[in-house]
Order: C-alpha cells, then sequence, then structure tokens
C-alpha cells in the first residue's frame, strides 16, 4: 500500500469532522489540515514512514500539530510536537498495549521471502519489527 492510499483512507475517515470544525487541507505530498487562529495558524498533519507499507511488517505514521505563521506544513513554529506530548502517562499506556497486540498479530514472512537473501545486519533490523 502506498503513502496515497494510507493518506486518502486516514483522509475519508477524519477530514469531515475537521472540514465541520473549520479546517481545510494544506497543499503538500502529506496528508495535512489547517485552520486560521487570528495571526497564526493551527496545522495538523500525517506523515507516512519512508520506508512504505510492507505486507508481513506493516507500517508507521507520524501525526503532528504545530502553530506557525504561515499554514504550511513544517514551518518554523512556535509550537510543533507529535501526539504523545498531548497523552496521559494512561493513554501512553493504553497506546503501547494496542501496539503491542497488533504486532503479537505480525508474522515473520516466508523463508523464500527477498529479505532472508540479503545481509544479516538488514535481516535483523527487519525481524526487530515483530
Amino acid at each position: 500500500m502506498k503513502s496515497t492510499e494510507v493518506y486518502r483512507i486516514i483522509n475519508k475517515i477524519i477530514f469531515p469532522e475537521l472540514k465541520s470544525a473549520g479546517f481545510k487541507k494544506t497543499k503538500s505530498g502529506m496528508l495535512g489540515f489547517y485552520k486560521q487562529l487570528k495571526d497564526h495558524y493551527l496545522v495538523v498533519w500525517f506523515q507516512c514512514a519512508q520506508g512504505g507499507f510492507d505486507a508481513y511488517a506493516g507500517s508507521k505514521f507520524a501525526f503532528e500539530v504545530q502553530i506557525s505563521k504561515t499554514n504550511d506544513i513544517g514551518a518554523p513554529s512556535v509550537f510543533r510536537e507529535r501526539i504523545p506530548f498531548f497523552l496521559t502517562v494512561d493513554d501512553l499506556a493504553k497506546v503501547l498495549e494496542f501496539e503491542n497486540k497488533v504486532k503479537g498479530k505480525l508474522r515473520l514472512p516466508p523463508n523464500t521471502h527477498y529479505i532472508f537473501g540479503i545481509d544479516e545486519n538488514i535481516q535483523r533490523w527487519y525481524k526487530k519489527k515483530f
């Protein structure tokens, strides 16, 4: 699954709610939204991992929030944080529990998978995803 498809799915889920709260879409390769707040902008966006989606190991994405003078993703800002900043210790524990459940369902690819024919360091890095 390419990042554009991940963005399409996320957009379908969250944009209606953000739009009703006054947000507009950013113009970027990443999926982002902004809302003007007097002389600043509240900008939120998703960034898919550069490695793309792996059929066995899945993928990752980040969610960031910024307050800046422009509505550009990643612009110099007066505030910029990723989602863990906003979570309580209990929230983070629930996220970790959920993440571990998902990871527990992942299965290593078969021995014929290309990853097992390349450098052992890369294989170790890949296996850490499980």
